[in-house]
């Protein structure tokens, strides 16, 4: 497998790679430097050069920060927050590029709750007419892409068979969550979880990681009246 490919399936999804801090983080310096830079002179900002530059290590002193005080108070809490706002920033960049199989795991098991609670496009009606519902299964180019992300509608159903909900699920998880390994997605209904309208399932994968992949397992208890789906790691509350 490229490099690239391994890569990429280490990462974070799109929407947190879209949700980026730095870039507010990086406006809202901008924004204190244009109101800082002004009241500096030319010592000083060699200084607060100094205070943010990105290799230097550690906070700042008190005695380093005096002569910004010197300004004044407001002046002295301007530069306190432009060092702050670096150094969260340098803290955000190490997070971005070192993913921590923590945060993988978490960021999957929230994007399969979402995948979970969202219904997909195959089986729904046009709601405009008494046409039978559209089977986008035939076609398996859109029915594999992201315009059929979700699963089979599941509220209101009358007859549910669990071992069929367990293979609609496990489809889904393998063709919407690329980081783990399709081929160890597996999916099974737990009749003793089942109480009243909830139907529960067990799901164990392989999430890639490095240095090595982590085995999850996980429980979703879905509600048949409103098809709200819940997700935690199984064995845990």
């Amino acid at each position: 497998m490229p490099w690239t490919e391994r890569h990429e399936r280490l990462q974070p999804s799109l929407l947190d790679r879209l949700a980026d801090e730095v870039q507010g983080i990086e406006r809202e310096m901008a924004r204190l430097r244009s109101i800082l830079l002004p009241q500096l002179d030319e010592a000083r900002r060699e200084t607060l050069a100094g205070l943010v530059d990105p290799e230097r290590p550690g906070a700042p002193r008190e005695s380093e920060l005096a002569r910004f005080a010197e300004l004044g108070p407001d002046v002295a809490e301007l530069a306190r927050q432009l060092i702050n706002l670096e150094q969260r920033r340098q803290r955000e960049l190490k997070t971005r590029m070192v993913v921590s199989p923590e945060r993988l795991q978490a960021c999957v098991l929230r994007d399969l709750t979402w995948l979970l609670n969202t219904e997909q496009l195959s089986g729904q009606s046009d709601g405009a007419s008494d046409r039978a519902a559209f089977d986008i299964e035939a076609y398996p180019h859109a029915a594999a892409s992201v315009v059929n992300f979700g699963i089979p509608a599941l509220a209101g159903r009358t007859a549910i068979d669990p071992e069929v909900v367990a293979r609609d699920l496990e489809q889904a998880i393998r063709r919407f969550e690329p980081r783990l390994r399709a081929g160890t997605v597996r999916v099974r209904p737990v009749a003793e979880a089942q109480v009243g309208h909830l139907i529960a399932f067990d799901i164990e994968a392989v999430l890639w990681s490095q240095p090595v992949p982590l085995r999850l397992l996980m429980r979703t208890l879905i509600d048949l009246e409103t098809g709200a789906a819940s997700l935690r790691p199984a064995g845990s509350g």
